[in-house]
């Protein structure tokens, strides 16, 4: 009985100690995961690699691993090839930068690998994606001026 108590007696103790230290690892966490998103947003066109990331963030990959696929659900890699893919779509949308050019801007040197990551991702090259996506924006904001009219 008196060890029974004495030992919750230290359990209790010890609890708000226990979430302190579990706030303080999940602030730290989320610190980690903002500076190596902010990075891969200032840095992605410049062929970043998760080594770099690790890096500049001071930990190790398979921490940084960690924390992406624990918070996010996925890789720092694919986070990474995410954001360029998008930053890629939006290039394609609003200007006629050839594709080696938009290729180069998200970071790709090589535009013939950066083309068939971008058909294997949206199941069409980025030409194909630029006519296509660009037909249906002026499509769309034709429809929008003559609403304002």
């Amino acid at each position: 009985g008196l060890f029974f108590e004495f030992f919750s007696c230290l359990i209790d103790e010890n609890a708000p100690r226990q979430q302190e230290d579990l706030d303080r690892d999940r602030e730290t966490t989320n610190r980690y995961l903002r500076e190596a998103i902010s990075y891969i947003q200032q840095h992605f066109h410049e062929g970043l690699r998760v080594s770099d990331l690790a890096d500049h963030v001071a930990v190790s990959r398979g921490y940084l691993y960690q924390i992406f696929n624990d918070t996010l659900g996925m890789s720092p890699k694919q986070y990474l090839t995410n954001f360029c893919m998008t930053r890629a779509m939006e290039l394609l949308t609003l200007n006629k930068e050839s594709v080696e050019e938009v290729a180069r801007k998200c970071g790709y040197p090589n535009p013939v690998a950066f083309s068939a990551l971008f058909r294997k991702r949206m199941g069409m090259s980025p030409t194909q994606y630029r006519n296509e996506v660009s037909a249906s924006y002026r499509e769309r904001l034709k429809r929008e001026l003559q609403s304002l009219q």
